[in-house]
């Protein structure tokens, strides 16, 4: 597993009529300036504002809490948004802010919306805490309330 991982391979198609080190050479200097100058291509989902910028394009921000960070991420691997955050330091609670790509500012959008369909959701429903509470209540007054016991002999012939 180690050995597989360690060792990668290139495959070069040279035409010519003699190989000679000195073009081998020149065509991996060739191939090495080629994939130093292409961008990488990046995944969908968290990259670091310099990569995104190095990616090229322009890009759009939104402003974002601490905690919510983490939900958002699920919703924007789903739509494959490749975002950056951004840590404003200047303000006494540091706010934070979503870069993104404005050519996906549609796909963005859509996720945002679900997104925070999804928290007010989260907010709207109660607790499971507060819903044993509510039970617990309702079983006290239950008990409290007098009961009447009545037990009858009948003889049944």
């Amino acid at each position: 597993m180690q050995d597989e991982i360690n060792e990668k391979t290139i495959v070069l198609a040279i035409k010519g009529a003699k190989l000679s080190g000195r073009v081998l050479a020149m065509a991996m200097r060739e191939y090495l300036r080629h994939k130093h100058n292409k961008p990488t291509e990046l995944k969908s989902g968290k990259h670091s504002l310099k990569e995104l910028m190095r990616h090229g394009g322009s890009y759009s921000s939104v402003e974002i809490s601490k905690k919510n960070i983490k939900s958002f991420d699920k919703v924007a691997k789903k739509h494959k948004i490749m975002y950056g955050i951004e840590k404003d330091k200047t303000q006494d609670p540091p706010t934070y802010y979503v870069f993104f790509q404005s050519n996906n500012k549609d796909a963005f959008e859509y996720a945002f919306r679900e997104y925070t369909a999804k928290v007010l959701k989260h907010k709207e429903k109660p607790s499971i805490r507060q819903k044993l509470k509510n039970f617990r209540e309702q079983i006290k007054n239950e008990r409290t309330a007098d009961r009447d016991k009545h037990r009858s002999r009948d003889i049944e012939r």
